[in-house]
């Protein structure tokens, strides 16, 4: 070969520039996740609730971002609003009652259960839907059966204001009540459980008819 003849350039194997750019790619992927941080929850406000949800509660914590989902337990919630970074509101789903952690999924993550992240299902308050009978004489002592929702481990029955002298648990929608006697009148039935005491409602309206002394 001629000493002053130019040199063929070295040829390029026709991968190599691909390879070097799915080299480029992987490390920039595994950088990416070194630094991604999943989302924390440090509280929920308020931390308790009906079985029949509804609420809207709000959950404080770190690194929330758009599109986040949030949980009770296994159940998503709806209503679900981003206000910036550590804060989400959202309505409640319904569930029975107990404790569930709630949970705030974003792309990078989601966050783990502790005793921050806890919320509590409760039963509803009690209800009246019906009275039999719904009037008695001022002397009191007839049986009055009360029907209605969520009566189970009622505290108290009263007759306007007045304590019944003696009631029957007969299930969540059944109480068996002696009406007290008390002067002539409507008056509201109440029963008291442990979530709450019945609202006053038409159904719970109770006439006290005739005449001569109250039994008490």
């Amino acid at each position: 070969m001629n000493r002053y003849q130019a040199s063929k350039p070295a040829l390029r194997h026709p991968l190599r520039g691909a390879t070097i750019a799915i080299a480029a790619l992987i490390t920039l992927l595994i950088w990416s996740s070194a630094f991604a941080v999943a989302p924390t929850v440090t509280g929920v406000s308020p931390s308790s609730g009906s079985t029949s949800g509804g609420s809207t509660v709000t959950i404080s914590g770190s690194n929330f971002t758009a599109g986040s989902t949030v949980a009770f337990g296994d159940t998503p919630a709806s209503g679900v609003a981003v206000l910036n970074s550590s804060l989400i509101n959202a309505t409640v789903p319904a569930r029975g009652p107990g404790q569930v952690d709630v949970t705030v999924a974003t792309g990078d993550g989601t966050s783990i259960a502790s005793v921050n992240s806890k919320y509590t299902y409760v039963g509803a308050p009690p209800t009246i839907s019906n009275l039999n009978p719904s009037s008695g004489t001022i002397a009191g002592g007839n049986s009055v059966i009360i029907t209605g929702t969520n009566l189970s481990n009622a505290l108290s029955v009263t007759f306007g204001g007045t304590s019944a002298t003696g009631f029957t648990v007969n299930g969540p929608t059944q109480i068996t009540a002696a009406a007290p006697g008390h002067v002539v009148g409507v008056v509201d039935v109440v029963v008291t459980t442990p979530l709450g005491s019945t609202p006053n409602t038409a159904a719970d309206n109770y006439t006290y008819v005739g005449t001569g002394p109250v039994v008490t």
